[in-house]
């Protein structure tokens, strides 16, 4: 059974979010950009599957929107790209689902201690630096406040990570 957990973004915060996105990451070619940021999205998907396992709804809920989120981004969407909100006018819908799959970190463990661990913290590194440029515009505190979350979150399934196997790391 999958949850529908969409939320509504205002034009002009969809319209600035690649904005933010590329004053995070200055200079850098698109290749490079949008390695980072698939890389961001990886780590924030298998940190919901860590959320999941570890019966954590809400901090599930928040990763996968920022997850989301980051993906429009990166496409550089407009708010012609996305359907408007059916309930609020003038905003923007951004589809958000997910199934119940509580297994799915533990069918992954092995992998994810081997290759995820220093890209969590990578990740959690860049949502910090994304969430600074977040918190110098106006009317982006949730942005700000979901990336903050999410950084604390992927460090803290890095440190669960590294504490299922010390010998390892």
């Amino acid at each position: 059974m999958a949850s529908d957990i969409s939320f509504s973004i205002s034009p002009e915060g969809l319209g600035e979010l690649f904005d933010v996105m590329v004053e995070a990451l200055p200079q850098e070619p698109y290749g490079d950009f949008s390695s980072t940021w698939s890389k961001v999205q990886h780590c924030l998907d298998s940190a919901a599957e860590w959320a999941c396992a570890h019966g954590r709804a809400d901090q599930r809920r928040v990763l996968k929107r920022l997850s989301v989120l980051l993906k429009y981004g990166a496409w550089g969407a407009r708010p012609l790209d996305v359907p408007p909100h059916p309930k609020i006018a003038g905003a923007c819908l951004i589809p958000v689902s997910y199934g119940e799959d509580r297994d799915a970190w533990s069918q992954h463990l092995p992998w994810n201690r081997k290759f995820l661990v220093n890209d969590l913290l990578r990740a959690s590194k860049w949502l910090t630096i994304l969430a600074w440029h977040f918190s110098l515009r106006a009317n982006r505190r949730r942005e700000f406040h979901w990336c903050r979350t999410c950084a604390a979150l992927l460090r803290e399934a890095r440190r669960c990570l590294r504490a299922a196997d010390p010998q390892g790391f």
